[in-house]
């Protein structure tokens, strides 16, 4: 048995049989890169934001809410248009 452990050593690289160690991006490549698409890409930055950041709640919110309040206006003003009686669309 050790002959076959010592033969599939010897064919296996190292490499191979034991896993590479994987670095995780600190505390503050995570807050860099997620400024930074916040600032020239805001969906995208709003993704990662949420969910590669370590950010507090409340400011993950504070930062989203433009968007929210945006889509909520949307379709507040669709829905206004749509059951005003004398609104264009039913004309």
């Amino acid at each position: 048995m050790e002959e076959i452990n010592q033969n599939i050593q010897s064919i296996v690289p190292q490499s191979v049989s034991q896993p590479q160690n994987t670095t995780s991006h600190s505390s503050e490549t995570r807050t860099i890169v997620t400024v930074l698409l916040l600032i020239f890409i805001y969906p995208v930055g709003l993704v990662v934001m949420w969910v590669w950041a370590y950010w507090p709640k409340w400011l993950k919110w504070f930062i989203s809410a433009p968007v929210i309040i945006g889509i909520v206006a949307i379709i507040l003003g669709f829905v206004l248009i749509a059951t005003l009686p004398h609104s264009p669309v039913n004309r």
